[in-house]
C-alpha cells in the first residue's frame, strides 16, 4: 500500500474510532526531521487545525504516527503530554522536510 492511502486509511480509523485526542508520535527521532521530532507527545484534538497539516505519515518514511485516546490519562498511556505546547513556528514549516523550523 502507498503512503497516500495508508495515510486516508489510518485517519478513517482515527475519526471512526471516536478518539476524543489524537497523539503525535515521532517512533524514529533519528530519521525524522528535528521539526517532527518537536512535536512528539503533543496531544490535541482531531479538529485542530494542526492535523490537517502535519498528520503522519509523512513524506520519507520518518516513523511518525497518530495515535487516538478517548481522555487525557489514555493520551498519557500513549506517550502523550496533554500539557505540551506547540512550537511557534507549526504553521509556517514544510511539513515534509521541516525547513525554516529552526531558522
Amino acid at each position: 500500500m502507498d503512503r497516500a492511502a495508508f495515510k486516508e486509511r489510518r485517519l478513517a480509523q482515527l475519526r471512526t474510532g471516536g478518539f476524543a485526542l489524537w497523539v503525535y508520535r515521532a517512533h524514529d527521532p533519528i530519521s525524522c526531521p528535528e521539526s517532527h521530532a518537536a512535536f512528539d507527545g503533543v496531544v490535541l484534538p482531531p479538529d485542530h487545525p494542526f492535523w490537517e497539516r502535519w498528520r503522519p505519515p509523512h513524506r520519507g518514511r520518518c516513523g511518525c504516527s497518530v495515535a487516538g485516546a478517548r481522555h487525557e490519562r489514555g493520551a498519557q498511556r500513549l506517550g502523550g503530554d496533554p500539557d505540551k505546547a506547540l512550537p511557534t513556528w507549526w504553521e509556517t514549516v514544510d511539513p515534509n522536510d521541516g525547513e525554516g523550523a529552526f531558522d
